[in-house]
């Protein structure tokens, strides 16, 4: 059964974390809007220390009370399930990669991705330097953010409900934690929460969860850097072309 320092975890984790992001992220958007250097920088690096000392307490718990790593998602990966996770996992990273060429190759595909990236442009990285401190944060959210609302949150939950309900659960929370992005960040987020969750239960493990859950997040910053770094051509260069063709 959980003890006095699962529930401490679990409380920061699912409320104190989002009321975080509700306080932080405004602030990072006048930074941003203020043309405040590395301001992006300074907040993956902060998000990055939040979430490694979670995890870092978790383990801590884990490990002192003599649990089973197993019971957290972290056991020996084996069997079909894991096997076939492995697959869907494959699969998901050429998906990313299609992605990649297509928003390379097609100007319309870059506005789209411009307008719908639009709400969260605060967060995403625009330079090389931010790309490589989010390409960190990316690896730490795979990891971290798997273990504490898929492994953690599912094996607490399932203490007072059925499994069903401790996906359900975890997913809610795992939803709620990017309420600060609205409505639409909030159900993306629980979607891929869902989906991970679904990953772990197939496969028995963790790993494939936290390495779609990274990739997806490193995807989505290279999407966002190719398609701010792309700008469509001015109008007077539109006109030119179409006078010399």
């Amino acid at each position: 059964m959980p003890g006095i320092l699962d529930h401490i975890v679990v409380i920061a984790i699912a409320v104190l974390f989002p009321l975080h992001a509700f306080y932080a992220f405004p602030r990072l958007k006048r930074a941003v809007a203020c043309g405040q250097p590395r301001a992006r920088v300074r907040a993956y690096r902060a998000t990055m220390i939040r979430q490694w000392t979670a995890t870092a307490a978790v383990l801590a718990i884990w490990l002192t009370v003599g649990r089973p790593l197993a019971d957290l998602g972290l056991g020996v990966p084996g069997g079909w399930g894991f096997w076939l996770g492995v697959g869907l996992l494959g699969l998901a990273l050429a998906a990313f990669a299609g992605q990649l060429r297509i928003a390379r190759r097609s100007a319309e595909a870059r506005e789209h991705l411009r307008e719908q990236l639009k709400p969260i442009a605060a967060l995403l990285p625009q330079t090389r330097a931010e790309m490589s401190t989010f390409t960190l944060l990316a690896i730490t959210a795979g990891v971290c953010e798997e273990l504490l609302f898929r492994g953690l949150l599912i094996w607490y939950l399932t203490h007072f409900a059925g499994l069903a309900l401790a996906v359900a659960g975890s997913t809610l929370f795992f939803g709620l934690g990017h309420a600060y992005q609205g409505r639409a960040g909030a159900l993306k987020a629980g979607a891929v929460g869902l989906i991970c969750a679904g990953l772990y239960l197939l496969s028995g493990s963790l790993w494939p969860a936290m390495l779609l859950h990274a990739a997806l997040d490193i995807n989505g910053g290279l999407l966002a850097r190719i398609a701010a770094q792309t700008k469509p051509p001015p109008e007077t260069t539109q006109i030119a072309a179409r006078d010399a063709s």
